[in-house]
């Protein structure tokens, strides 16, 4: 006999009333995805949000002056702008999250690697707490730029953070700061 202890009330039950185990769940390799799927951050499967269109040129390069909302969901809105170049130092893009006032339940903004590996930064923003907040990324031509991801989190049911989206791609935006303001949240 053994007990469950913690989890609500405490049960005895003997070994053959036992839990079974399940085989855990793997993911599969970079090279098992279409190409497709092998183009984005591995840290970053959440939909995919995009730059606005005519905000980076052809060449790469970022055409100054849009603003709007960058996500825009029945759930969520975050709005984006970015300042011009040379407000950061050059190999670096520097993110900013903030939450409007009538925005409570936790809200975040994690950094991928191009590897899928987690910035040890995150920003984040919680009931009175609404920023700004601020991180700067190194970003170097070596370290394939356009799979840097910016993942958007936000407290779900019982506060579970939750990814809901990512943005690719930061090498037009070095020298630049990114600001996102999360201004609508239905859940």
């Amino acid at each position: 006999m053994f007990g469950l202890v913690g989890c609500g009330p405490e049960v005895e039950m003997d070994a053959t009333q036992a839990p079974t185990t399940q085989e855990p769940v793997s993911v599969p390799a970079a090279e098992e995805l279409d190409t497709a799927a092998q183009a984005i951050n591995p840290g970053c499967r959440d939909p995919q949000v995009y730059w606005p269109y005519g905000v980076i040129n052809s060449n790469g390069t970022v055409n100054n002056g849009w603003a709007g909302n960058l996500i825009q969901s029945s759930e969520d809105r975050v709005f984006f702008t970015y300042s011009g170049a040379g407000a950061a130092p050059s190999n670096v893009v520097r993110i900013t999250l903030t939450a409007a006032a009538n925005i409570t339940w936790w809200k975040g903004i994690e950094v991928f690697r191009p590897d899928g590996s987690r910035h040890p930064s995150v920003l984040e923003t919680h009931n009175s707490g609404r920023g700004p907040y601020t991180m700067d990324i190194v970003v170097n031509n070596t370290d394939s730029p356009n799979l840097w991801a910016i993942k958007f989190l936000k407290g779900k049911l019982f506060g579970i953070h939750t990814g809901m989206y990512c943005l690719e791609d930061l090498s037009a935006w070095r020298g630049r700061n990114l600001y996102f303001t999360w201004t609508y949240d239905a859940s």
